[in-house]
């Protein structure tokens, strides 16, 4: 990844990174905030998938993206970032006790679309 970032300076002074929406507005802007200002970033919030295209055909420089397994693999290069965890949380009874206990056999979990990244979690 470091030489393509290099690259992209020594090409214009825009690195341009797609990325998923959910780290577009939440995560990136940490991160790039805390870079030195020698070049202008250029973000644009898409759809994984979406992100993967633009980086193959050469329409991004980098991409932020979760785990997948596609982007681990030649001609790609990655570092991790961070790992998180998803925690579930539900609403509370009028006792103040959680609606749901994860233990019981049906828990309502929430259905995403397949074409959402969250969704492909297994």
């Amino acid at each position: 990844m470091q030489n393509s970032v290099v690259a992209a300076i020594t090409r214009n002074a825009k690195i341009k990174i797609a990325a998923a929406h959910s780290l577009s507005l939440g995560l990136l802007p940490s991160i790039i905030s805390q870079m030195p200002p020698l070049f202008t970033w250029a973000i644009e919030a898409i759809d994984v998938d979406e992100a993967v295209d633009k980086l193959r055909e050469g329409q991004s420089d980098c991409i932020f993206s979760f785990h997948d397994e596609d982007l681990l693999e030649a001609p790609f290069d990655h570092i991790r970032l961070f790992e998180s965890q998803l925690f579930p949380v539900c609403a509370s009874d009028e006792h103040g006790e959680a609606l749901f206990n994860l233990a019981q056999p049906h828990f309502p979990f929430t259905e995403l679309q397949p074409q959402l990244l969250h969704g492909a979690i297994d």
